[in-house]
């Protein structure tokens, strides 16, 4: 059975504008490849002196949706870019989505969230293009659609 997987290259990473409703997302440009965000629950030990045996017992409490990571070809005055850069100064909560689309055009699953900018670095290296890394803290649950 033939593979039915699809290139990433068709993926979009946007930015909500803050406006509507409905919000318009604004696509980032450059974006070479992204690290979703991925869940991760928290424990609390509550293993006691009635536990079975040596092992510890775990609770499950509070869920983080981590963070998002991507690295994008770094271009100077690149509004959405440089959008960014001003919104981790500024400290300002936005949406963002992923969509996942094929190579017609079609989105197949949206993943939406919304987050903090908590870093943009900028690397330039001889023998390549001028790089940017850029860190999204998400804050709240992420959905997938």
């Amino acid at each position: 059975m033939a593979s039915a997987a699809i290139w990433s290259k068709y993926s979009v990473l946007s930015r909500g504008n803050a406006d509507g409703p409905p919000e318009t997302f604004t696509k980032i440009d450059e974006v070479m490849d992204v690290t979703c965000p991925t869940n991760q629950t928290e424990l609390i030990d509550v293993s006691n002196f009635d536990s079975p045996g040596p092992f510890k017992e775990w609770l499950p409490t509070f869920l983080d949706a981590g963070e998002l990571k991507a690295s994008l070809n770094y271009v100077s005055g690149n509004a959405t870019q440089e959008q960014l850069i001003a919104d981790q100064i500024d400290q300002s909560l936005h949406n963002f989505t992923v969509e996942f689309k094929d190579a017609a055009g079609s989105v197949l699953a949206t993943m939406s969230f919304a987050a903090y900018v908590t870093g943009f670095a900028i690397t330039a290296n001889l023998k390549e293009q001028r790089k940017a890394s850029l860190t999204l803290r998400v804050t709240g649950a992420v959905t997938i659609a």
